[in-house]
């Protein structure tokens, strides 16, 4: 049925009005509206809340087989995003998160030319409230870190039979939970690991996760309570630079743990195909004409073609993520006294 047939049919959205007398809704179902409206979970008689559904007090008005047919379809016609770059970042740890000083912290996010930058931020009135700073953190670096730390939480047998040992469970509920929680570490995901988080605390020099161990026997045991919580602290550090703010673990040398950085690896990947370029080029041309053939000032290829004398292990330990936690585009675009001698170079930018 057309947008046309659906408006001639009065088949619109419902029509809702503000205090000021303005209305919204009315007009035909789009796509999108019309998927929510299918996924509501009121007509099989279930209720919502957060991420979890419960049994209503009200009767389902349709029957469970015909709105499994419905889903399946409508999961047909859904994106996969199997890569981790495309997930969603920014929600995970909605309504579970709070700051240093127990303020809660909501959503936000930021554009910046074509990117959309999220993060987690201090609620203003409760920071207006508190007399205190609001507190900032990128969303995804913080959502990794607690993925990363609740799966080898549930990948480690000793740590999570510790865990049900200190919310009290029997013996018998102990090895269903540990059987669990391995399988559960191999795939987890965002929405299973919201799944097992009670509340989340991001303090100077640590995150403190309260984990539903409760919510892991729920599943082979309907009677568990999601009360009983376990506290995985996960040791890290809130490095900034400038105005941006970085969560790193340490590592196990003391060090900082970093992570592959796509801007100072196209940096140098850019030092590369200029010295490429100068190597390519006949004798007679002047570095000027070279660097303008390839769309950069002379000083900025003079730049590039420093970097590209880094030494291999230098250029490596970039590819691999290994670098210096203190080590990003900016410092070392900005290095324009880079030493010659190879040693030099790994004291200068702190890889020594």
């Amino acid at each position: 049925m057309t947008v046309s047939a659906l408006h001639r049919h009065q088949i619109v959205t419902k029509v809702s009005r503000s205090a000021d007398g303005r209305s919204r809704g009315g007009v035909p179902f789009t796509r999108g509206s019309l998927s929510y409206l299918l996924a509501n979970r009121v007509y099989i008689g279930e209720m919502r809340h957060l991420d979890r559904h419960y049994p209503g007090e009200h009767d389902a008005i349709i029957p469970r087989s015909l709105w499994d047919r419905v889903e399946a379809r409508l999961a047909e016609g859904r994106v996969d995003r199997r890569s981790p770059h495309n997930l969603r970042h920014g929600n995970m740890l909605s309504g579970l998160l709070f700051d240093g000083l127990g303020r809660p912290m909501r959503t936000c996010s930021a554009a910046k030319g074509s990117k959309t930058y999220h993060y987690y931020a201090t609620c203003e009135r409760t920071a207006a409230l508190s007399k205190q700073p609001v507190w900032r953190l990128p969303a995804r670096d913080l959502e990794m870190r607690v993925i990363e730390g609740i799966r080898a939480f549930l990948g480690d047998a000793g740590q999570v039979h510790d865990a049900a040992a200190c919310v009290r469970f029997d013996h018998s509920k102990i090895t269903n939970v540990l059987a669990l929680a391995a399988s559960r570490a191999l795939d987890l995901d965002q929405a299973g690991c919201r799944d097992l988080i009670a509340r989340v605390d991001v303090h100077d020099d640590r995150i403190d996760i309260q984990i539903a161990i409760a919510r892991l026997q729920a599943v082979v045991d309907s009677d568990g309570a999601a009360d009983p919580t376990y506290t995985l602290s996960l040791p890290t550090v809130r490095l900034r630079r400038g105005k941006e703010v970085r969560l790193l673990l340490p590592a196990s040398d003391g060090g900082l743990q970093a992570s592959p950085d796509p801007a100072l690896i196209k940096l140098l990947a850019n030092a590369f195909a200029a010295r490429d370029a100068v190597e390519a080029a006949s004798s007679d041309r002047t570095l000027g004409s070279i660097a303008t053939a390839n769309g950069y000032s002379l000083e900025y290829f003079n730049l590039l073609l420093r970097l590209s004398m880094l030494t291999p292990d230098i250029v490596a330990a970039i590819h691999d993520g290994r670098q210096p936690a203190t080590l990003n585009r900016q410092r070392l675009a900005r290095t324009t006294n880079l030493p010659i001698e190879w040693p030099a170079q790994r004291t200068a930018l702190g890889f020594a």
